[in-house]
């Protein structure tokens, strides 16, 4: 994404009816849902953005690969990472779900 649109998207999922709708979805699944020992789960959110999607959620780790994003996501309740999605500098099964909202278009 060009690094001027990023205002603009957070303006949107303010506002907009499809990111409210989205992250409701997200929480309620990944809420609904812990390890078996009681444990909630470890939450990738994958090409994050400004962070609208997972920020709801306990525990998140939030990578993009702009400068731009983490601006974004240094202000939310997650762990940001800057990383390219194709290497990701994180352990192997370290997460028990991956949230990717908005990443292939």
């Amino acid at each position: 994404m060009r690094s001027d649109q990023y205002e603009l998207l957070a303006a949107i999922e303010r506002a907009g009816w499809w990111y409210g709708t989205v992250q409701s979805m997200i929480d309620s699944l990944v809420d609904a849902r812990q390890q078996p020992d009681g444990r909630t789960l470890r939450c990738l959110d994958l090409g994050a953005g400004t962070g609208a999607a997972s920020s709801g959620l306990d525990g998140v780790v939030a990578v993009d690969r702009t400068e731009r994003s983490m601006s974004y996501l240094r202000a939310r309740p997650v762990a940001a990472v800057r990383a390219d999605a194709a290497a990701l500098p994180l352990a192997t099964s370290s997460f028990d779900v991956v949230v990717a909202v908005n990443v292939l278009y």
